[in-house]
């Protein structure tokens, strides 16, 4: 038996849209479709802490960050004392 004869491809059980490979029964991805927001919020998420809302759709349905080259460039999102940043700086060697 070949590599391939081993893996196993098809519709999930619980819904038409998605797809499950397995090999010998154990699911090893799961593929799903798409599904497209009407009314957009996008939020940072610190381990499993609840979701903070930082941006809401207007006209456009994308959101699009920009940080140009220079030492003031960052974003950063704080939650309880804890704080991501993403920031611009020179380059390390």
């Amino acid at each position: 038996m070949g590599l391939l004869n081993s893996f196993k491809l098809g519709r999930d059980n619980n819904t038409e849209e998605s797809f499950t490979l397995a090999t010998n029964n154990l699911p090893l991805l799961t593929i799903r479709p798409t599904v497209t927001f009407e009314n957009t919020e996008w939020v940072f998420q610190f381990d499993d802490d609840e979701p903070r809302v930082f941006a809401t759709q207007t006209d456009e349905p994308n959101l699009t960050i920009t940080l140009n080259n220079t030492n003031n460039a960052s974003i950063e999102f704080t939650n309880n004392n804890r704080r991501f940043k993403i920031f611009a700086r020179e380059r390390q060697q």
